[in-house]
């Protein structure tokens, strides 16, 4: 064999081994966003609001769901008892030995006097679970980091199949379109609404706008025979 025909098959050898290397899969660390699509298909989901503009001044935020059938109004405060938070705690509100042992570079805004402060409100939806009626539950979580959390049990409503006796259990959320809040008054933030048996392409679906409109006249909302409003009424205190 000839000196060149030896260094060509040693280049090609080379070459062959250096692709190969290059071609092995190496464990590498997952991010946070391949953590966020791990639970989306588990059947979590999460919806987070900005609430900044209200750290200026003490405000009591009341989480409210409401609930309809069709287009009716059935029940204008599921979640039960009142859900309230406050936006900021201000550091007028400890002992003056407490104050004492405070400090200022723990607080959110020392010169404002403001202990703690929340920026946003998290709205997440855990997946469904079996209640003791023999239907379906979803977990509604309500969450001011720095402020607290309140969890609120939704009862999921069945839809059937044409011929067949299971019940389904298919409900999507949605955001609303716009979230610009007045004083004293509901502002509706996640929709949660149930699918619904399409006769036209015999299949259960739920589609539509991606977000809804805050009054309710978003088309999507004509077929859903069942859905829950979830949102907050700010009021100065």
């Amino acid at each position: 064999m000839s000196v060149h025909i030896k260094l060509l098959a040693f280049l090609l050898t080379t070459l062959i081994t250096v692709s190969a290397e290059a071609d092995v899969l190496k464990p590498v660390d997952s991010t946070l966003s391949d953590y966020a699509a791990l639970l989306r298909d588990a059947g979590y989901e999460l919806y987070s609001f900005d609430i900044s503009d209200l750290i200026d001044n003490q405000y009591t935020i009341t989480v409210t769901v409401r609930e309809y059938e069709g287009d009716s109004l059935i029940n204008d405060n599921v979640s039960g008892w009142p859900r309230t938070f406050s936006n900021r705690t201000m550091l007028s509100e400890f002992s003056e030995e407490d104050r004492n042992s405070i400090k200022r570079e723990d607080m959110y805004d020392a010169e404002k006097g403001i202990y703690t402060a929340d920026e946003k409100i998290n709205i997440g939806f855990l997946p469904e679970t079996d209640n003791i009626k023999g239907g379906k539950n979803i977990r509604v979580s309500v969450n001011l980091p720095q402020q607290g959390s309140t969890i609120i049990q939704l009862e999921l409503h069945p839809i059937f199949f044409p011929g067949s006796p299971t019940p389904l259990y298919r409900y999507s959320t949605r955001p609303f379109t716009t979230n610009l809040w007045k004083e004293n008054e509901f502002t509706p933030l996640v929709l949660l609404g149930s699918a619904w048996y399409d006769q036209k392409f015999n299949v259960i679906r739920f589609c539509g706008e991606s977000e809804i409109a805050p009054d309710l006249s978003s088309d999507i909302l004509k077929d859903t025979p069942h859905f829950y409003v979830i949102g907050v009424t700010v009021t100065k205190q």
